[in-house]
């Protein structure tokens, strides 16, 4: 199970809870969520244990008085409302700053609401509805295996400028995502690629921004580094839907084994809380870092969406050449 970070769990300000004959219904943010009561409970218990975790209670006093739930079924609901991230740190911190697990959750609103500002990108739509061609998806691949690759050369600075507990999950993270890349590798030699054409193509300009500020917030601001890793890890949900996707398309066998292999070591291994992990490990964070942070991670996000959408202009193309090799573009430049 997923560790829990929260020691007072409060429902996130501004969630609201409606009463239906057979269920909840949650409000936050413009997305909704339904509870249903299990067997032997009701609606009335369910909306009463809710009204209990506001702040001010731990998650034992919550056990112990669950309105007729077993302290494992107080710890699901918890567990449930975390993963729709519906809930928040409610202990107040004696400073004037904001945790690191304050922090950590406030940037995930944050981004939730740029993701739905932007909304899907065209790229990754027509991939999810299974009507993009073969070599946009073949494309899409050799650009993210850049971006992997990158990524995992990133950890290495980062854990050498860290120390103590720091350092350790750095080095846990690091045993566990080592040489990634070289599952997309062999999912793209599958398709008849030789290794030395992938490793010595080039990235399309808006992924190698991408991998760029990566490398650089690993040498020089971790904080930064340490809350993008989030949005690179991603959630169970949303990597299943892309290796689900893979089924409509007509790839080797290898292919579609190899990304899945990637996408469960990535779910198993709880990664897309990895940014949690780290920041719940802060005490205090400055406003000033707070906003350097938020401006990088906004940054982040942008470049990525033109990196999806200078993939979709490109390799859309039926006529593209691939991988993206020097001698290839210099033929097709002259």
């Amino acid at each position: 199970m997923a560790h829990f970070y929260f020691q007072k769990p409060l429902l996130r300000r501004g969630c609201q809870v409606d009463a239906h004959s057979d269920h909840l219904q949650l409000r936050y943010r413009d997305d909704e969520f339904e509870l249903f009561p299990e067997e032997g409970h009701t609606v009335e218990q369910m909306q009463k244990m809710l009204l209990q975790i506001d702040g001010t209670k731990t998650v034992e006093e919550l056990k112990a008085d669950g309105f007729g739930y077993s302290a494992d079924e107080v710890m699901d609901m918890l567990t449930a409302l975390d993963e729709s991230w519906l809930l928040e740190e409610g202990a107040q911190p004696v400073f004037t700053g904001k945790s690191g697990l304050q922090f950590i959750t406030h940037l995930e609103d944050l981004y939730r609401d740029w993701e739905k500002e932007a909304g899907e990108t065209k790229l990754s739509q027509l991939v999810l509805d299974g009507n993009a061609p073969r070599h946009l998806m073949i494309g899409w691949t050799l650009e993210y295996y850049h971006i992997t690759k990158r990524a995992h050369d990133c950890i290495s600075p980062a854990i050498a400028k860290g120390h103590g507990e720091f350092r350790s999950m750095l080095l846990d993270f690091f045993h566990e995502e080592y040489r990634h890349d070289k599952l997309l590798l062999k999912s793209l030699k599958s398709l008849g690629f030789e290794e030395h054409e992938i490793t010595n193509s080039i990235p399309l300009p808006y992924t190698a921004a991408v991998s760029n500020l990566l490398a650089k917030w690993a040498h020089t601001d971790l904080l930064s580094y340490m809350a993008s890793l989030f949005i690179f890890e991603g959630t169970a949900m949303e990597g299943n839907d892309y290796v689900q996707a893979l089924d409509v398309y007509e790839m080797p066998r290898e292919f579609s084994i190899h990304q899945a292999a990637h996408n469960n070591i990535n779910t198993e291994g709880d990664h897309g809380n990895v940014s949690r992990e780290f920041y719940a490990s802060i005490e205090y964070i400055t406003a000033e870092d707070q906003a350097r942070v938020i401006r990088n991670i906004r940054l982040l996000h942008e470049a990525q969406l033109r990196a999806h959408d200078t993939i979709f202009e490109y390799y859309l193309k039926p006529d593209v050449k691939m991988p993206r090799l020097l001698d290839n573009l210099l033929v097709s430049n002259a």
